[in-house]
C-alpha cells in the first residue's frame, strides 16, 4: 500500500535504503501491510532511495529493515542498520586468514621436502 500524499513532516519520517534492496524491502513492507511512499525525484550520491512512512509505523518499519538486513540511513544522515556490511567484512577476514594459513603450511611443507 502506498501513501497517496504527504501532508506534514511531523506525521511522517523518512529513511533511505540502497537501490539494490528496493524490491526486497518493498516486498517486506507489502507483506507486513505497511503504507509507504518513495520519493522518485530524490537521489542520493550512493543511489539510495528515500522512503516516507507514517510515524505510528516506525516500530514495524524497523522490524522490516532489520529482518531484511538492509543498511538504512535515517533523517539525520546516520546509519541505522549495518548488519550486512559487517557480515561481509567478517567473511573477508575469515577467508584472508584461511589463505594465509594455507600459504604458511604449503611453504613449510615445501621447505621440509626440498631441503
Amino acid at each position: 500500500m502506498r501513501i497517496a500524499h504527504i501532508k506534514s513532516n511531523n506525521d511522517y519520517f523518512w529513511l533511505c535504503i540502497p537501490l539494490r534492496d528496493k524490491i526486497r524491502f518493498e516486498s517486506k513492507l507489502l507483506s507486513m501491510e505497511i503504507e509507504f511512499h518513495f520519493d522518485e525525484s530524490y537521489s542520493m550520491p550512493e543511489n539510495d532511495i528515500r522512503y516516507f512512512f507514517r510515524e505510528e509505523d516506525s516500530g514495524r518499519v524497523e522490524d522490516a529493515y532489520r529482518s531484511c538486513r538492509i543498511r538504512v540511513v535515517s533523517a539525520d544522515k546516520e546509519l541505522v542498520s549495518v548488519s550486512e556490511p559487517i557480515l561481509l567484512t567478517r567473511f573477508y577476514i575469515k577467508v584472508s586468514i584461511i589463505v594465509v594459513v594455507v600459504f604458511i603450511i604449503v611453504s613449510l611443507l615445501l621447505m621440509l621436502f626440498t631441503g
